[in-house]
C-alpha cells in the first residue's frame, strides 16, 4: 500500500528557502590583508609609504636584504576583545619592495605615526667615472 502525501505549498516554499537561502545573506568579501603603498623617488633618495593604521610600532617589522626591503606586521586581538561587529581585518600583512642598487641602506630610516609608516632610503653618493689604467701582461 502506498501512502500519497498531502500536497502542501508551504513545504515547498521551505525546500525552495533551504536550496536559495544562501542568497539572503550578507555577501562577506574577503579583503586583502597587505596595507596600501606609495614609493617615490628622487635624485637623492627612495621613499615608501604604508599605511598601517591601528598597528602598534612594535607590530611592524622592517628587514633588507638582496636589494630588497621587506615590511611585515602581525597584530593578535586581545582575549578580552570579542566585537559585537567585527568588519576589521586582523590579518598578519607582508610587503616587499626591490631597491635599485645604487641604495645606500646603512642609512634607512624608519618612521611611524597618525597610522603611517614611511622609510627614507638614501641613495648612495655617485662617484666620477674613474680610468683604470691598463698594463701590460
Amino acid at each position: 500500500m502506498v501512502l500519497l502525501e498531502k500536497w502542501s505549498p508551504f513545504r515547498d516554499l521551505e525546500l525552495l528557502d533551504r536550496q536559495l537561502g544562501w542568497m539572503r545573506k550578507p555577501l562577506r568579501f574577503e579583503l586583502d590583508p597587505a596595507p596600501a603603498a606609495d614609493v617615490y623617488e628622487s635624485d637623492d633618495e627612495i621613499v615608501v609609504e604604508l599605511e598601517v593604521p591601528g598597528y602598534e610600532q612594535d607590530e611592524l617589522t622592517v628587514e633588507f636584504a638582496d636589494h630588497t626591503v621587506a615590511i611585515s606586521g602581525h597584530r593578535e586581538r586581545k582575549a578580552e576583545d570579542s566585537p559585537r561587529l567585527h568588519e576589521r581585518v586582523e590579518a598578519d600583512f607582508a610587503r616587499r619592495f626591490a631597491l635599485p642598487a645604487n641604495t645606500d641602506t646603512a642609512r634607512m630610516t624608519a618612521m611611524y605615526g597618525k597610522g603611517m609608516l614611511t622609510l627614507h632610503i638614501p641613495k648612495a653618493v655617485r662617484q666620477d667615472a674613474v680610468k683604470v689604467p691598463i698594463e701590460r701582461a
